[in-house]
C-alpha cells in the first residue's frame, strides 16, 4: 500500500508477486470508462488450470479455494464465473465463447491478495486452454522489496505542469509483502509512502494502481 503524505492518500496495489508499478501523477481531468453489458455468443470454449503455492514448503492449494473468471470482450472488462478448486488444486471453466473479441484472466485470491493468470484467449479452432495461478504466502517484512528504477518526468502544458513518476520494484522473495501498518478500518496495509509537491491536485493512478487502491 503507497502512502501519498500530502492528500493523505494511501496506494495499495494488487500484491501480485513481481511487478512493475507505474505511479502516474498528471493533474489533468481523468476519464472515466464504462463497460457495457459481455455480449452472448456460441459458447464451447474450457479453460482448465490448477492453482499452485509458489511459496518453498508451504501447503499446497486443496478443495474449496474459490477461483474466479474475469471475462473482457473488445477490451472491455467484468466479472465472469466462480468455481472452487479440487484436492489437487485444479479447477475447470466451460461454455465460454472462443470468438476472437474475447479474452480471460483466472483470478485467484490467497490470504487476502489477488493473483492472476496470464491472459488466456482462443486462437481459431481451438476450443480448449490450459493455465496456471500462482500464489504465494504473505510477510510484513520488506527486507527482500527494492525501488531499482526511479524517474520523475515534467511537462509544461499550457498553465498546467504535468508530472510523471515511474517507480520500478522487485521482490526477490518467494513470499509476498503485504505491510505491517494497518491504515483503513477494514484491515488494509500500508505497503509504500510517496510524497506529492504541495498543492498537486488531479491526480492519476495507472499500471494496477486506481482510486479504488488509493487511500
Amino acid at each position: 500500500m503507497f502512502r501519498m503524505r500530502d492528500g493523505s492518500k494511501t496506494v495499495r496495489p494488487h500484491l501480485i508477486k513481481r511487478a512493475v508499478l507505474t505511479v502516474l501523477s498528471i493533474w489533468v481531468l481523468a476519464s472515466s470508462l464504462s463497460v457495457s453489458a459481455l455480449a452472448a455468443d456460441a459458447e464451447n470454449g474450457i479453460i482448465t488450470g490448477i492453482v499452485a503455492n509458489g511459496t518453498e514448503g508451504a501447503a499446497g492449494i486443496g478443495d474449496g479455494h474459490d477461483v474466479e473468471l474475469l471475462v473482457s470482450v473488445n477490451g472491455q472488462s467484468g466479472d465472469g464465473p466462480v468455481t472452487k478448486t479440487d484436492a489437487q488444486g485444479r479447477f475447470t471453466f466451460s461454455g465460454l465463447s472462443t470468438d476472437a473479441s474475447y479474452s480471460y484472466l483466472v483470478l485467484a485470491i490467497h490470504e487476502g491478495v489477488h493473483y492472476t493468470s496470464e491472459d488466456i484467449a482462443f486462437a481459431a479452432g481451438v476450443t480448449s486452454k490450459s493455465t496456471e495461478v500462482s500464489v504465494y504466502e504473505t510477510t510484513d517484512s520488506d527486507a527482500s522489496v527494492s525501488v531499482v528504477l526511479g524517474h520523475v518526468l515534467f511537462n509544461q502544458a499550457k498553465d498546467v505542469l504535468q508530472v510523471k513518476e515511474v517507480y520500478l520494484l522487485v521482490n526477490t522473495d518467494d513470499r509476498t509483502y503485504t505491510g505491517a501498518t494497518v491504515v483503513t478500518p477494514d484491515g488494509k496495509k500500508q505497503t509504500m509512502s510517496l510524497s506529492l509537491p504541495k498543492g498537486a491536485t488531479r491526480v492519476q493512478y495507472t499500471s494496477g494502481l486506481s482510486d479504488q487502491t488509493a487511500f
